[in-house]
């Protein structure tokens, strides 16, 4: 059997010596058997592509469940859509029976169908007969793709991928696009190691569009539930009617230069998520068509949440008549869960939220919560090592009117074990003109909270930057060199995000920090070595040719350099030193204190270079420097 694409993804975590954990790629197969479809092929032609059949159960029924007679063995398949918009008669959404069969041993064999389209493939759901409350397309299997597909107007979910007891494992979905469902748009439930790129989720979950204050519908737009090692990448989701991205009950999370805005309730959705890192993600609000109004009493609709961290417990089912061994608090819950091919109901456990890394995302016109709702009574809550560092956070679009904050972190009850939430190294930012603004951050926790303490505090702040001073809390709040800073922008679009690159231009972005470890790279890609700045965006360090200031403060020789350049200074300032090629590169970077410091300059090529000198007052000093290599 040959790999298609075979990709480990090391993520290290080291911060205070939290765990590294290891989310993969799936592994997809090269199909044995491919049928080509066409919207004018025939149903009696061959399946190749000069000969391609019209439907997809015709391609389906032409599948074997094994490979040249091996006993217990799966055939891997593919079914190839020639360019064309087709309208099936059918979903493509079959009974379990036409992909899975039972072996005399009571093994399970799949036929494991991938899909992939050739130029313009658009498939229409409004034609098809059976389509009710039927998905447009259902897929199961493992070592499976799906690629460069259109599904527009299906009249229930847009596609979804099934697992059981079995989970189906190694998907990869590459450049597909939904565009209008009543429910979800793409769906995994029971499945692991799966890759979604690459692809565009839009006017979905729309049986919300028409919700009143006591009917609100939770589909989402991308999502998985029940699903371990999942990597979101470079995807599009917008103006949903639902959650933007949700990893509900979902374990090992990467997820990456995604964009998402508009989506109904909230834009990321990390519910009962656990082992995960939401890295350089684009996450903005700008039309009110899509706040929410059902469940809220006050009649005031709510935008949606920019990236939200949730516990729920909405999924309990026969679970809470077991009881729950811990004083307080517990890591991992259940669900009672029947799926296709179980005889009896099962039991799922899922963690709550636990090891969750924000950073590097930019946020416009919207916020990051922290919240618990119902898990908190009979002690099922947990909520542990969630650290948000490093983002951007400008504006709260209508949040103001409820008097929100550009972060907010809600414990229901007190019954829950909450340790060691850390906000880090970020910029907050909102219109305090307006009367109804509430704080900077808003915290709310139970007097009470159990087993909670961490290092004397339940949630702390460490060297972020705000425009406004204002903390509304009751407790369990720990701060740290808080930087205030009362002009910084409350109002950027986001076809503007040049507006928000720290630099000589727009100051009021810098500010010194130390990333944790495991941020090597900011929104931009752009790397972070040693002290870099807070925020999402490193700072700008593009310095033009001839650029160069003289201090006396300090002297760097010789110059040229060989083998070594030495700085010196009399100052009694921390002095901090950076040394970039001509195109910007950070070459070498590091600080000292009064007297000399000996830079080893014999890994760089001969060459100019630019040495930047920052003090601890945030003057800074560049010096044009040669290095020769005889």
């Amino acid at each position: 059997m040959k790999y298609i694409s075979f990709v480990m993804i090391m993520l290290s975590l080291s911060f205070c010596g939290y765990s590294q954990f290891t989310i993969p790629l799936p592994v997809v197969y090269t199909p044995d058997h491919t049928i080509y479809l066409s919207p004018t092929g025939n149903d009696s032609n061959s399946g190749t592509m000069n000969s391609p059949k019209k439907t997809f159960m015709s391609a389906v029924n032409t599948f074997d469940f094994g490979v040249n007679n091996i006993s217990n063995s799966e055939s891997y398949n593919e079914i190839v859509f020639l360019p064309g918009d087709y309208y099936p008669a059918l979903t493509l959404s079959q009974t379990a029976s036409q992909y899975i069969k039972t072996t005399p041993g009571g093994d399970k064999l799949y036929k494991n169908i991938s899909l992939r389209g050739i130029g313009n493939v658009v498939i229409h759901g409004d034609s098809a007969q059976n389509a009710g409350y039927s998905t447009l397309v259902s897929l199961m299997g493992s070592h499976i793709y799906v690629r460069n597909i259109t599904l527009k107007n299906s009249k229930y979910a847009g596609i979804k991928f099934i697992g059981g007891n079995r989970h189906c494992t190694n998907i990869e979905v590459d450049s597909l696009t939904v565009d209008s469902a009543p429910s979800h748009g793409c769906l995994f439930t029971l499945a692991d190691t799966i890759l979604v790129k690459n692809s565009i989720i839009t006017n979905t979950c729309n049986e919300n569009s028409d919700e009143t204050a006591s009917n609100c519908q939770w589909g989402s737009a991308l999502k998985t539930e029940f699903c371990k090692a999942i990597t979101f990448q470079k995807n599009k989701v917008f103006r949903n009617w639902g959650e933007g991205i949700n990893t509900s009950l979902s374990e090992g999370i990467y997820c990456f230069k995604n964009e998402a805005y508009d989506n109904y309730s909230t834009n990321i959705y990390l519910h009962s998520a656990a082992k995960g890192i939401w890295d350089s993600n684009l996450v903005y609000n700008t039309d009110s068509l899509f706040w929410r109004a059902c469940y809220n009493p006050n009649g005031i609709r709510k935008p949606p949440s920019g990236i939200s961290i949730a516990n729920e417990l909405t999924c309990t089912d026969i679970c809470l008549s077991g009881g729950n061994n811990n004083a307080c608090g517990g890591k991992y819950h259940c669900c009672a869960y029947y799926p296709h091919d179980a005889v009896f109901l099962n039991i799922y456990p899922y963690r709550q939220t636990d090891s969750i890394f924000v950073y590097n995302n930019v946020l416009l016109q919207t916020d990051i919560s922290l919240w618990d709702a119902f898990s908190g009574f009979l002690n099922y809550a947990f909520m542990k090592d969630v650290f948000i560092e490093n983002n951007t956070v400008i504006g709260v679009f209508g949040r103001t009117t409820l008097k929100k904050s550009p972060i907010n972190v809600t414990l229901g009850t007190s019954f829950i074990h909450a340790q060691n939430l850390r906000i880090k190294n970020n910029i907050f930012t909102q219109d305090t003109s307006l009367s109804a603004y509430k704080a900077g951050i808003s915290v709310y926790i139970p007097s009470g909270v159990c087993n909670g303490l961490s290092d004397g505090n339940i949630v702390t702040l460490n060297n972020n930057r705000w425009n406004t001073a204002k903390i509304t809390t009751n407790n369990a709040i720990g701060t740290a060199t808080e930087q205030i800073l009362a002009s910084l922008p409350t109002a950027i679009a986001p076809a503007q995000l040049s507006a928000l690159i720290p630099n000589n231009q727009q100051p009021y972005w810098i500010q010194t920090a130390t990333p944790s470890s495991y941020i090597t790279k900011d929104f931009l890609g752009n790397p972070r070595q040693g002290i870099t700045n807070v925020g999402a965006l490193e700072k700008d360090v593009t310095i033009p040719i001839d650029t160069e200031t003289e201090n006396a403060l300090f002297e760097a020789f010789p110059n040229p350099a060989t083998e070594t350049l030495l700085l010196r200074t009399q100052s009694q300032s921390i002095f901090r030193f950076t040394i970039y090629d001509p195109k910007g590169c950070i070459q070498q970077k590091s600080e000292w204190i009064q007297g000399e410091k000996e830079i080893s300059v014999s890994g760089l090529s001969s060459g100019v270079y630019y040495l930047r000198i920052e003090t601890d007052n945030q003057s800074e000093f560049y010096k044009k420097i040669a290095v020769i290599h005889p």
